[in-house]
């Protein structure tokens, strides 16, 4: 336990596949602000994941479609679509976690994103490890839980 907190800490974590294969796994960034997405970046590549990005959410569901993704990281102030309903459409149809991030100024925010099917709500600002420990968190639990179709 002592040292997974502490690789989780230091940006070393590494989960194990079904075939034993070290590997954090792909997330799928969709942020529209270009300094925060490239922040984001850098945090998760930092943590050994595979990071895929998007703009929009249009270019999100292309993305979805072409990669093999484990996780999206989606802002809640996207343009054209509201973020509950983005979100309950990725869970639905491509069936993978979501972490989604924004400003809560109401303090029920996180509450509503979790209604709409997401795994968890991240207040900007953020420390960046603790979305690299969340992503990871959230992977290995979707790896060791099958998917019920």
């Amino acid at each position: 336990m002592t040292n997974d907190i502490y690789m989780l800490i230091y940006g070393q974590m590494a989960l194990d596949d079904d075939e034993g294969n070290a590997g954090n796994g792909v997330v799928l960034l969709v942020e529209d602000e270009p300094v925060l997405r490239d922040q984001m970046v850098c945090s998760l590549r930092g943590a050994s994941f595979a990071v895929t990005t998007a703009c929009s959410y249009f270019d999100a569901l292309l993305r979805l479609e072409e990669t093999q993704t484990d996780l999206v990281v989606l802002d809640e102030n996207l343009p054209l679509i509201d973020a509950g309903k983005a979100c309950r459409q990725v869970r639905y149809v491509f069936g993978v976690p979501v972490v989604l991030l924004g400003v809560d100024y109401g303090g029920d925010a996180w509450q509503q994103a979790v209604v709409a099917g997401a795994d968890f709500y991240l207040r900007v600002p953020f420390n960046s490890r603790e979305l690299a420990a969340r992503v990871w968190s959230i992977i290995r639990r979707y790896r060791k839980a099958p998917v019920l179709r």
